[in-house]
């Protein structure tokens, strides 16, 4: 019995491996299948049967991407967006997800659920609402049309996130730091900020790869070329009657590469944070 047993368990994890390292093989088919058409003969791209590797290897479509599109101006505009949306919904979501920690008042609870709540809308059912009021403040066709209207999308989250971390780092140690001479403030940037730091960067990431790969907003609120950010520019660049596959794989390639770099670089801490918020949401 025990080597049935025994031939059974090693049958389920071949099974379990077997079926996870399929998954990895469609996840990253595409992937791979975008690198390698960046970096074929333009010729090569309509071969038929396709070549799963290059016959050879070139970079005339990276060349003609800088030369002939305006990807430069695309990737930059995307990184500002980025960078300044990051920037407000971490300082954001930090404070009030201390506040929604620390603080007590009637219907804590009830509100706190409300902002998750909030998460679940569409960004589409805020297109109109937050066009009529950019346009009324003047705002349309500026960089800080997406960088306020972001957040109302990643801000919910991780204001849900930072207040489930929050509550992971005990109150007993701020206390401990305030009967030393330390102000609330001091307790909180010195004691709490620093053990909530894989909460802050996983916000801070899911924040960057929302607002990097936003279409809609971007596309409703930039109406000037020299502002679209880099999926509308993908989209503008496709071509009213034709594409050029090769410049388009070359431009999304560059285009996944600080993502893919963020994700790899912090990936244990947003493990440690997801991890947070699931033990203590």
């Amino acid at each position: 019995m025990r080597g049935i047993s025994k031939v059974r368990d090693i049958l389920t994890g071949m099974g379990i491996y077997g079926l996870t390292g399929l998954l990895i093989l469609l996840v990253a088919f595409p992937l791979y299948w975008m690198v390698t058409s960046s970096l074929k003969e333009p010729t090569d791209l309509f071969d038929w049967p396709p070549h799963i590797v290059p016959v050879a290897i070139t970079f005339e479509s990276y060349l003609k991407l800088v030369a002939t599109t305006p990807f430069i101006r695309y990737f930059a505009n995307s990184l500002v967006v980025a960078v300044a949306t990051v920037a407000v919904v971490v300082t954001a979501s930090t404070f009030g997800g201390y506040a929604l920690s620390r603080t007590r008042f009637l219907g804590k609870e009830i509100f706190s659920h409300l902002i998750l709540v909030t998460y679940m809308f569409p960004p589409i059912l805020l297109v109109i609402p937050l066009f009529s009021l950019l346009i009324g403040l003047r705002l349309v066709d500026n960089y800080l049309a997406l960088i306020l209207t972001y957040p109302t999308i990643t801000l919910p989250f991780n204001l849900w996130l930072m207040r489930a971390f929050f509550n992971t780092v005990p109150v007993e140690i701020e206390d401990a730091a305030v009967v030393d001479g330390a102000t609330r403030f001091q307790a909180f940037y010195k004691v709490a900020l620093p053990q909530a730091r894989p909460g802050i960067i996983t916000a801070g990431i899911l924040a960057f790869v929302w607002s990097w790969n936003e279409f809609l907003y971007a596309a409703v609120f930039m109406s000037s070329g020299d502002l679209y950010t880099m999926p509308v520019g993908l989209a503008n660049m496709s071509g009213r009657f034709a594409i050029d596959w090769g410049v388009l794989m070359a431009a999304a390639t560059i285009f996944t590469i600080p993502a893919l770099l963020l994700f790899i670089g912090v990936l244990k801490y947003m493990v440690r944070g997801f991890g947070a918020g699931a033990l203590k949401g």
